[in-house]
């Protein structure tokens, strides 16, 4: 008879706590689905407020893009949920690309890809303070800077052909006056 009561206790426990565990597993899945519309319409207005959009123009925007992706998805004719895929995959790739393409260039300099990432991000932090200074924008200044490097090269260049030419020039007044 004590068995009996002991394993009726214990069953009863445990059908207790799965269920209360089910109760609870329910309340927090039900948290993350709106119940009402007005939760729902609260959470959009809030995702709008994020990107300091109303809800109107935040949905303008939403059904947009939706559209565009929609065209861009019938153009390459593949479902929408195909050709969402198919970018999530490219982005994937481009991703692994430039982080491989990193991993080179931190290589080549013969550091690691952490050090490679904060030298550049000391580059571009020292771009962003000069082109502050300048009163430009990142990009004009980088533009500037390669525009000037693109001619201090060509000079170089220049003036080394120069000088192989007066070298060549002065080989052939020698020859000449040899032969004479």
């Amino acid at each position: 008879m004590l068995k009996k009561t002991i394993v009726g206790t214990v069953a009863g426990a445990l059908l207790t706590i799965g269920l209360m565990g089910s109760a609870f597993a329910a309340n927090e899945t039900n948290s993350a689905v709106p119940k009402t519309k007005e939760a729902h319409k609260a959470r959009l207005e809030a995702k709008a407020a994020a990107k300091g959009l109303t809800l109107e123009q935040w949905t303008q925007k939403h059904q947009a893009h939706k559209a565009e992706l929609e065209q861009k998805a019938q153009a390459a004719g593949l479902t929408l949920e195909q050709y969402k895929q198919d970018l999530k995959l490219t982005k994937q790739q481009h991703k692994e690309d430039k982080q491989e393409k990193i991993q080179q260039k931190a290589d080549k300099k013969g550091i690691s890809v952490e050090q490679y990432v904060a030298q550049r991000k000391a580059q571009h932090a020292e771009a962003v303070k000069k082109a502050q200074e300048l009163g430009i924008t990142v990009q004009e200044y980088l533009h500037q800077q390669t525009a000037e490097l693109k001619a201090k090269h060509k000079a170089e260049r220049q003036a080394k052909h120069e000088e192989k030419r007066q070298a060549k020039l002065q080989a052939k007044k020698a020859a000449a006056s040899v032969n004479k």
